[in-house]
């Protein structure tokens, strides 16, 4: 965890830092509240084709506004 808000705040100062591999709301809602703010993994979808990534923005995109 300290090793954690080290690279947050060095990350901060030149760049962002993506966490990988999360599959659970308990694990995005830890690193989130160790103020990461790019998070990816199964949690929020698998890995998709290209057309089927852009068919779903498109769709949440419509859902948004």
């Amino acid at each position: 965890h300290k090793a954690i808000r080290r690279q947050r705040q060095m990350c901060k100062e030149t760049d962002h830092i993506v966490s990988e591999g999360v599959e659970t709301q308990e694990e995005m809602e830890k690193i989130s509240s160790w103020g990461v703010e790019m998070i990816q993994g199964y949690y929020f979808s698998k890995p998709l084709p290209e057309k089927e990534l852009l068919e779903l923005l498109k769709k949440q995109d419509n859902i948004e506004r």
